[in-house]
């Protein structure tokens, strides 16, 4: 991308202290916009990322003293750091002062409804936001657009996780070390009820997904593989492996 232009859209994955000065000198109106995550759901997320894709060489093998370790260290407010202008959130007195800065907060885990809302912020059809996910980070082959197969180190659900994370997740340790994540994502949270409480968003959304079934339907061959690179040349794909930065 080059800034002498104005973008249309603009996505990164680096912080908004890192950008924030560039998005400032845009002239045309423009909109912030993110989507966050449940901050342990994020946090284990991010671990099993770091352990690499199962195929490699280096792969590491998750551990109950890996993940507490990684979660004491690496996971401390750590989405509201990478949204807010200053990295250091300890000089944050609320969650409010990063909000306030983005025109719309989704959710990652009701990436759908969080679609269809952001059509409804950015004024644009839903048929616009359409995608089809690839590399879920669930331990199956997954391409990576070249037509390579990739296997992800396996990131079980929450229940699958040791008596001794889930002790950890219910501390006050914890819920004090990401009480503004919690903060943000109530906030989200909430912006998604009033939106879905109306009958018509309710019915965009079926539409929206019955629309990204039929897709996934038609690039899924009888052998029940799916084609990722027909998928990236139909541009109705969105990557949604959320790893460390989403």
């Amino acid at each position: 991308h080059t800034w002498g232009k104005e973008p249309l859209l603009w996505a990164e994955h680096a912080s908004y202290a890192a950008v924030k000065d560039k998005v400032e000198k845009l002239k045309e109106k423009s909109k912030v916009v993110t989507l966050v995550r449940d901050p342990v759901d994020r946090c284990l997320s991010h671990y099993y990322y770091t352990l690499g894709p199962a195929s490699a060489s280096w792969s590491r093998t998750p551990s109950t003293a890996g993940k507490l370790d990684f979660m004491r260290r690496h996971c401390s407010n750590y989405q509201t750091a990478f949204m807010g202008e200053d990295k250091h959130w300890h000089n944050l007195s609320s969650a409010d002062e990063v909000i306030q800065r983005y025109d719309y907060i989704g959710l990652s885990d009701h990436f759908d409804e969080s679609a269809i809302m952001l059509a409804h912020t950015l004024g644009v059809s839903d048929d616009d936001v359409a995608y089809i996910s690839i590399k879920i980070a669930d331990g199956r082959d997954a391409g990576d657009g070249t037509g390579t197969a990739v296997r992800s180190v396996r990131h079980p659900p929450f229940s699958e996780e040791p008596p001794e994370v889930k002790q950890f997740v219910a501390s006050r340790e914890w819920k004090d070390a990401n009480a503004l994540d919690y903060a943000i994502v109530k906030h989200a949270k909430a912006l998604l009820s009033r939106f879905f409480n109306k009958a018509d968003a309710r019915n965009r959304l079926k539409r929206f997904v019955a629309l990204r079934n039929r897709e996934i339907k038609s690039l899924t061959a009888e052998d029940g593989t799916f084609d990722t690179t027909a998928a990236y040349e139909s541009k109705l794909l969105l990557d949604c492996r959320f790893g460390k930065n989403d």
